[in-house]
């Protein structure tokens, strides 16, 4: 009965001590991958919608630079609409709003293109061209219709230069983020701006997208390191058993 005590002690005791390395590297390595994860994420999110952000302002350049300010005065001035509720037979109109169809043709992801000019009142625009008039007509506004720009919105910013909105925000035709810039004449007037929406469930979609890779991906990484803490405390917990067993056999006198 004496020569199976030291057998029943050691190996309680070697399963106590793996349990306690691998609790213990199990939860120092947690806290240092949810804390690689955080930062990982957040710069991930952050390098995401800044590409989002390039890509509203670079089509907002190419919107601005192929419409000629002078015709755009031209077309508010004299253009005069039908029963549509737009000049569909003026050719300055058909080339305005054919540019801003090519746009989303261009841009797939900028799905409202429009250009407006100031209204009377202080919160005031005027629609002239909105390419929802070809994509969603039951959505789309009429040739010079007035409309107040939601608390949210910077959608009068557009004139005094190029201004980006990337706040969700709502309004009648759904949640976005925005760009905006002002249209300028031969003379350097603005005589009008130009808007490009991105659907906020765009940008969600990005940033859910990074969620579900970022998830499988450190997932991944975890069990895996957690097989090596497992195989390293009990590597490590082996040396340590038989230097136990020694120290016991020599108390005991042998």
């Amino acid at each position: 009965m004496k020569a199976e005590k030291p057998i029943m002690r050691s190996k309680t005791i070697e399963i106590s001590l793996r349990d306690k390395l691998l609790i213990g590297f199990t939860f120092v390595f947690s806290l240092v991958f949810m804390g690689t994860y955080y930062w990982f994420y957040n710069y991930s999110t952050a390098t995401a919608t800044s590409k989002i952000r390039e890509d509203l302002l670079e089509t907002l350049h190419g919107a601005i630079e192929a419409i000629d300010g002078d015709e755009f005065t031209q077309l508010i001035n004299e253009g005069i609409a039908d029963e549509s509720g737009v000049p569909s037979q003026d050719p300055l109109y058909q080339r305005h709003q054919g540019w801003l169809i090519d746009i989303h043709g261009v841009e797939p992801d900028a799905f409202n293109t429009y250009t407006y000019i100031r209204g009377e009142e202080p919160d005031e625009v005027l629609w002239v061209g909105d390419n929802y008039r070809d994509i969603l007509p039951n959505e789309a506004t009429t040739f010079l219709e007035s409309y107040t720009r939601t608390p949210d919105s910077l959608i009068l910013e557009g004139f005094k230069g190029e201004t980006v909105n990337m706040n969700f925000y709502q309004d009648p035709w759904g949640e976005h983020i925005s760009a905006y810039g002002p249209i300028k004449n031969s003379a350097g007037e603005v005589v009008g701006a130009v808007g490009i929406d991105f659907q906020a469930n765009y940008v969600r979609q990005v940033q859910q997208e990074i969620r579900r890779n970022m998830f499988v991906s450190f997932g991944l990484v975890y069990i895996t390191l957690f097989i090596l803490v497992y195989v390293f405390s009990r590597l490590l917990a082996d040396p340590i058993r038989k230097l136990t067993q020694v120290a016991r056999r020599v108390g005991e006198g042998e």
